[in-house]
């Protein structure tokens, strides 16, 4: 992230419509299985568990999807299918609680939607509010679009990993750890981050695995691409010649071969972006992730701030300035997850 604009917040948006997303679900669902009875799928069904750090997963026929899936009374909504390993998998969320989970198909009776057949849920809710959370003009572009708060206490702290030839600032990654059993942090990571640091993301799986950290993935685009000088409403994905969708699923497949899963967060390089640009983000269903405390541009969190700082070892200023925070700032604790957007 290179941008060095000034971040805006935004107002908190509230919940609503459950009730009408779980009638007309449970319509959808009575409609799955019918069509296949066999809904529970196989005994033994469980989520693919994460990558061995030395393993890579084989990825192949990624595709965007929107289906609504049910095993039983459970209800998850499909946002891409692939091979994985050889075998049919979907890339799976929990339309309440915004988790996922990569599971095999045949576990799942699975029937393709519209975005109007969830809107009421609290996922595609999210994708939308976001989609319409512009934040500020920055000439021709905008800045900080997307989701910048967290309800409840605390706050949520996001590290972006963007491309870098420095190592990974693993020091503060382990101050977070040490600040909070099983500390939530978000990391942005790109494609091009993930291709040239294996040992570095190796490291960030055995952290997630161990419990010391619980890591949601963002998506931060595969390339990131970048050129020193150029004005940022032209620049970063604003580049000509940038395929966006390319972008979104490419560091998607990335993270799962290297053996993560991916979340349902995207964050734009630089914060920068186009209301066109958060539609293609939406279209995906994914939800944008800004930040409202850019620690290295001096900006300063409180409780709700989604906190923003790079550890690819390109800004120095902004983690001195999270070691501060953690260590001396109870309006942040405690840490929370992403996964709280307001």
């Amino acid at each position: 992230m290179s941008a060095t604009n000034r971040t805006v917040g935004c107002a908190p948006a509230a919940r609503k419509g459950a009730t009408v997303w779980l009638a007309t679900a449970a319509l959808i669902v009575l409609a799955v299985l019918a069509a296949n009875p066999a809904a529970a799928g196989p005994e033994g069904c469980q989520p693919v568990p994460p990558a061995g750090v030395a393993a890579r997963r084989i990825v192949q026929s990624y595709a965007s999807v929107l289906d609504l899936c049910t095993r039983g009374a459970v209800r998850r909504i499909a946002i891409r299918s692939m091979r994985l390993d050889g075998k049919e998998t979907m890339l799976l969320v929990d339309p309440d609680r915004l988790t996922t989970s990569l599971e095999p198909a045949a576990c799942w009776a699975c029937s393709p939607v519209t975005d109007e057949q969830v809107a009421e849920s609290r996922f595609e809710s999210a994708v939308r509010r976001a989609r319409d959370k512009e934040g500020r003009p920055l000439g021709d572009a905008r800045m900080n679009a997307g989701f910048t708060d967290v309800s409840g206490s605390g706050a949520s702290i996001t590290l972006d990993l963007c491309p870098s030839r420095k190592p990974l600032d693993r020091w503060i990654l382990s101050a977070v750890a040490a600040r909070q059993d099983g500390a939530p942090v978000a990391l942005s990571v790109t494609g091009a981050w993930m291709r040239s640091h294996p040992a570095d993301m190796a490291w960030l799986l055995e952290q997630n695995r161990a419990g010391a950290l619980a890591i949601t993935w963002v998506d931060h685009t595969d390339l990131h691409r970048y050129v020193p000088g150029l004005r940022p409403d032209r620049n970063l994905m604003l580049l000509p010649g940038t395929d966006p969708v390319a972008e979104i699923l490419g560091a998607e497949r990335q993270l799962i071969a290297a053996g993560g899963t991916p979340s349902v967060f995207f964050r734009f390089p630089g914060l920068v972006s186009t209301p066109a640009l958060s539609e293609v983000v939406a279209s995906q269903h994914l939800v944008v992730l800004g930040a409202s405390a850019w620690l290295a541009l001096g900006q300063k969190p409180r409780p709700g701030s989604v906190i923003l700082a790079h550890a690819n070892g390109n800004e120095p200023q902004g983690l001195a300035a999270l070691s501060k925070q953690l260590s001396g700032n109870p309006d942040i604790l405690p840490l929370r997850a992403v996964l709280d957007v307001r």
